[in-house]
Formats: C-alpha cells, sequence, structure tokens
C-alpha cells in the first residue's frame, strides 16, 4: 500500500482500527468492483475521496457500511458510484445513515449503477482479513 493510502486511510478513519480495516478493504476491492476508478485520478483511492466528499468520516464509515450496505463492501462502492451518478443524493444517504438504512433502495441502485456501468461488479470482492 503507497503511502498516499496509508495516509488516506488514517485521515478518514480517525484512528479507529475497524475502519481501518474496512477502508483497507474498500481500497483493495475497488480495482476490482469498479475498474473504471483506476481510469480516474485517485484510483483506488476514489472511493474514499467519495467518501469524504459526502462527509462520511471515522464511525459513520462504518454505520453507512453496516446499516445501509448490509456489511458488503461492494454494495458500498455501488451506492458511492450511484451518488457520483445522481442515482441517490447526498441528503438521502446522510439520512440512510443515521436511520439504519431507512430511505434507500439498495437493489435498485446496485441495479442501475451496473446497468450504466457494464463493468462495474459488486460482488467481484476479496475479504481482507
Amino acid at each position: 500500500m503507497s503511502i498516499r493510502a496509508k495516509d488516506a486511510i488514517e485521515t478518514m478513519s480517525g484512528g479507529d482500527l475497524a475502519v481501518i480495516g474496512l477502508c483497507v478493504e474498500i481500497v483493495s476491492n475497488a480495482p476490482l468492483v469498479d475498474p473504471e476508478c483506476m481510469t480516474r485520478p485517485l484510483g483506488v483511492l476514489s472511493p474514499l475521496f467519495c467518501l469524504d466528499m459526502l462527509g462520511i468520516h471515522d464511525a459513520k464509515i462504518l454505520l453507512f457500511y453496516r446499516d445501509v450496505c448490509r456489511k458488503h463492501v461492494g454494495y458500498m462502492m455501488a451506492l458511492l458510484r450511484g451518488s457520483l451518478l445522481g442515482l441517490i443524493s447526498e441528503s438521502r444517504l446522510r439520512y440512510a445513515i443515521e436511520h439504519h438504512g431507512e430511505g434507500v433502495d439498495l437493489d435498485m441502485i446496485i441495479r442501475a449503477v451496473c446497468a450504466r456501468l457494464p463493468s462495474f461488479d459488486p460482488e467481484n470482492i476479496i475479504v481482507c482479513a
């Protein structure tokens, strides 16, 4: 992992070990789930940048993962991409995080992201230990 990735993960996690592990899993899976992210300037860090843009940091990352994304990194990346594609608003994501996933049709967003980005595959993940 590059110094840049370590710095980004440390910043996003606030030092919380559980969040660090999740951020490592996100970065590790980004090129598998979303190969197009490698063409963007931030590459594998793109999902972390998206979390940052949405104001999702520290423990909120875990809440997002657990309560909104069904503890699935690929689904988390689909929601982040859905936000970038205008399929779900920032306010709706924030509301869902604060209300245990309420107001988000995760399956619909995953289907819509996959339809727009044929190379996107939320199931193409590796589990990091």
